[in-house]
């Protein structure tokens, strides 16, 4: 209610507050204060207050993280990444954050970075699909069909990852030239 308010200094009040305690799983709260907040307040006003936190606790990786995500939005993706490195340091398996980086990475046209980075997480968790399937978009991104289709196999296999899977090797078929099969998935993919 307080973020819904609009009223950003309450709203400043409160989430130093929540990012002070001892929540350990504060991915899911983050998320859901980053999409209330921004709408709510605004995107300048949540930066302004993001800031502010920021100046106070500048380790509290709960607001960097909101903070780069909206330094991105404003196009700063230098002041993001400086926000994030410690951030993916400190928390390796923070799915959203490691997503986020490599974004930053594909955004500013660092495929090669994005990629070396997804490839040491992928060595070590190779049974991690979410990783797995942001690696595969990097080799996609690189023109390494071969080795990005063998992973898509095995993602196409599972619940989660199926249609991401297709649509991808469906992408692939039509960039080697392969309209049938390119066709051919993407109509099983909507008939699924």
């Amino acid at each position: 209610l307080i973020i819904n308010s609009g009223d950003s200094e309450n709203t400043t009040v409160f989430l130093k507050k929540l990012y002070q305690g001892t929540n350990k799983d504060f991915t899911s709260i983050t998320e859901l204060l980053f999409s209330q907040s921004i709408t709510a307040v605004g995107q300048n006003t949540l930066l302004t207050i993001t800031q502010k936190i920021h100046q106070d606790s500048p380790n509290n990786y709960k607001n960097n993280y909101i903070l780069a995500n909206l330094q991105a939005l404003k196009g700063h993706y230098q002041q993001a990444f400086i926000l994030m490195k410690p951030i993916i340091k400190k928390f390796p398996n923070w799915f959203l954050a490691t997503r986020f980086y490599v974004e930053l990475l594909l955004n500013t046209q660092k495929t090669k970075q994005a990629a070396a980075f997804l490839l040491k997480k992928h060595r070590k968790r190779p049974n991690d699909n979410d990783i797995s399937y942001l690696y595969t978009k990097t080799l996609i991104e690189q023109k390494k069909y071969k080795s990005a289709k063998r992973l898509l196999y095995r993602l196409q296999k599972t619940k989660r990852y199926q249609q991401e899977a297709q649509l991808e090797l469906a992408i692939i078929a039509q960039q080697e030239k392969n309209y049938k099969k390119a066709q051919k998935l993407l109509l099983e993919l909507t008939a699924s």
